[in-house]
């Protein structure tokens, strides 16, 4: 296996037991009567991204072009990266839906802890600040190493899946996937990891946005985001929104794969792209490496996240 694959791997292990250890702190503090609030709470699950990872730079000095793809791009590539954003976005709503037959909604209940917050800061905090941080981790340092190895799909593959077992829920599981890969192919349909951060900043940005209008409208109707949210949708509602969300992706999804090879061409990377899908060329009398970029480490950080997932949901069905 690349070194460089075997010390993300690592990596990613270690940022998992880094996050479980403070959560464990937190709560444990809260339960003393000391709690630090949902600000502190998101300045801290951010900083427990972005530290570990300049850590990683400075100690493997890694190559902020070469390794994480900070080029610039295309002003009009910008352009079309957020259509194409807003065209996926009801393939990833039919992805969120569907885990709610199995799952609470997590970004729900995330957003009834934001009372008393002014929305800049909100907005600020999910729509800017921790897409930058998310990115710069996940498609810079991980997805950068990973596809080092040559395998690149395979390496967009298990970076989307670190990147959605990071948020330690099944609902957030199950579109951070998802989204993972299509964050990882953007970078490598773009060159550049600002595509992927553009894509996550609109989305994460117009979620928070109908979030806070959300929560305005009940609001003003005195009711509770939360428990309004879970006694009024029924599970007839949520299938009949999975056959609306159905419909709406078969088409917009296809809209989005022809502006993505566009956004591909426009970049002059759309051959690349297409050879992500072929094997490495065999140079001489070496033979082609096996497409493993997870590690030993890896496989541990992904039992460990199903674990503490599987165990959380669990607790959850217990005491709802």
């Amino acid at each position: 296996m690349n070194k460089d694959s075997k010390r993300v791997n690592g990596f990613f292990l270690c940022l998992i037991i880094l996050h479980l250890t403070a959560s464990i702190l937190i709560s444990t503090l809260s339960y003393g009567g000391i709690g630090i609030g949902i600000m502190g709470t998101l300045c801290l699950t951010q900083l427990l991204i972005l530290v570990p990872s300049f850590i990683f730079i400075l100690i493997h000095n890694v190559d902020l072009i070469e390794w994480m793809q900070f080029r610039r791009i295309k002003i009009s590539t910008v352009l079309l990266v957020i259509v194409f954003t807003f065209l996926i976005m009801p393939f990833i709503s039919l992805i969120n839906v569907i885990s709610q037959l199995f799952t609470t909604n997590a970004a729900i209940e995330l957003s009834s802890r934001f009372d008393g917050l002014a929305a800049p800061m909100i907005v600020f905090m999910i729509g800017i600040l921790g897409p930058f941080c998310e990115e710069f981790t996940f498609r810079g340092v991980i997805f950068g190493g990973l596809r080092r190895s040559g395998y690149i799909f395979a390496a967009a593959v298990v970076s989307a899946l670190f990147f959605g077992l990071m948020h330690l829920n099944l609902n957030q599981l199950s579109y951070a996937l998802v989204l993972g890969v299509v964050f990882g192919m953007l970078v490598e349909g773009t060159g550049s990891i600002w595509a992927s951060v553009t894509a996550h900043v609109v989305i994460n940005t117009w979620n928070a946005a109908l979030m806070l209008i959300a929560d305005k409208m009940y609001s003003a109707m005195g009711i509770d985001i939360l428990s309004g949210v879970n006694e009024q949708v029924t599970l007839d509602d949520k299938l009949q929104a999975i056959g609306i969300l159905l419909v709406m992706s078969l088409f917009f999804t296809a809209l989005a794969a022809g502006v993505y090879i566009f956004i591909c061409k426009n970049q002059g990377r759309f051959e690349h792209v297409v050879s992500m899908f072929c094997k490495p060329e065999k140079k001489d009398d070496e033979e082609v490496a096996k497409p493993h970029v997870l590690s030993a480490a890896g496989y541990i950080a992904i039992v460990l996240c199903l674990f503490v997932i599987f165990l959380l949901d669990m607790v959850l069905d217990f005491f709802m």
